[in-house]
């Protein structure tokens, strides 16, 4: 769950309560196999939330903590993965403006 925890007089609020609107308008335009799902979105004027997907395996930057790096095949079917679901929001018009290691969240498949 994402919560927006930003009180009300923060000057960032209004930015950050846009992006998650955003977000969750995106997430709910999206049905594809390597983008989070999201479940529900509140805009309640004390605590804007966003129910999405548990990815119960952690990020890829996890992975790479508790291995050390990730072999040459595996990585190049995260690499596919990841860049099919960036492709599907591209094709919405739509730029990830995060893509980091800590954001590439995996399934316990690994996937």
């Amino acid at each position: 769950v994402k919560v927006l925890h930003l009180e009300a007089d923060d000057p960032r609020r209004p930015a950050a309560l846009h992006q998650l609107q955003t977000e969750a308008r995106l997430l709910g335009r999206l049905n594809h196999p390597h983008i989070i799902r999201a479940f529900d979105f509140d805009d309640d004027a004390r605590m804007p939330y966003l129910v999405l997907e548990c990815l119960d395996g952690g990020s890829l930057h996890d992975l790479i903590q508790r291995s050390g790096r990730v072999q040459p095949e595996p990585a190049r079917a995260l690499l596919r993965q990841a860049t099919e679901g960036l492709a599907a929001l591209w094709d919405l018009g739509y730029v990830h403006r995060d893509v980091k290691p800590g954001n590439i969240l995996l399934d316990r498949a690994g996937r």
